[in-house]
């Protein structure tokens, strides 16, 4: 089953901060000194925190946690381009990177709700890849495969596909040439994929 472990990153980027603002007050007897009788011009060694957006000012106040609420979503399953747009779209994410192949962090806008946004990209992303049967699916999708079953379930050979964005693809045939090129279609479609693969091949 798919799973995203959730990590809040405003907690690790102030806690950075703080350590950086720390650091930059602890000065020598010497540099005081050098700082009073240096001219002062713009630094050329700005201190700066890395972010998964970027590199920011700790005093900025377009760094990340304080645009957003920001969490960094750990997975089991690899994040694919089709994983990539459907993320995108969800409502409430203002900001989306990458970080590897299992991880991602995003920005969530200050008129949303974190809880909110993270149970919408569950339901999108965590009931896809091998399933067995129906169980973990939305109750709005199982019920439009019972009715599908119905109408198809005269022919000899059927599938009923659903991809990541919940749409339902079918196929029925009293072929069985027919039947097993497009189900190795819908295969190769959900192991790179994810989704949800029914057939009655058995």
């Amino acid at each position: 089953m798919n799973k995203i472990e959730w990590q809040s990153w405003n907690s690790i980027e102030e806690e950075l901060c703080h350590k950086q603002k720390s650091a930059n007050n602890i000065l020598t007897d010497d540099e005081i000194e050098d700082k009073q009788e240096a001219i002062v011009f713009p630094s050329l060694n700005q201190p700066y925190i890395t972010t998964p957006f970027g590199a920011y000012d700790p005093e900025s106040p377009f760094r990340p946690a304080q645009r957003w609420e920001c969490w960094i979503g750990h997975t089991n399953f690899r994040l694919t381009k089709a994983i990539v747009a459907m993320l995108v779209n969800v409502d409430g994410v203002s900001a989306l990177k990458i970080l590897d192949r299992y991880s991602f962090c995003i920005g969530v806008g200050k008129m949303f709700k974190f809880k909110h946004v993270a149970s919408e990209i569950n339901r999108i992303l965590c009931f896809t890849l091998e399933k067995d049967s129906t169980e973990d699916l939305p109750e709005d999708i199982k019920n439009q495969i019972d009715k599908l079953k119905k109408e198809i379930g005269s022919s000899k050979y059927w599938c009923i596909f659903v991809d990541l964005d919940s749409n339902i693809h079918h196929h029925k045939t009293d072929s069985i040439e027919e039947f097993k090129s497009n189900l190795l279609s819908l295969e190769r479609i959900k192991k790179n994929f994810g989704g949800y693969l029914l057939k009655n091949e058995d």
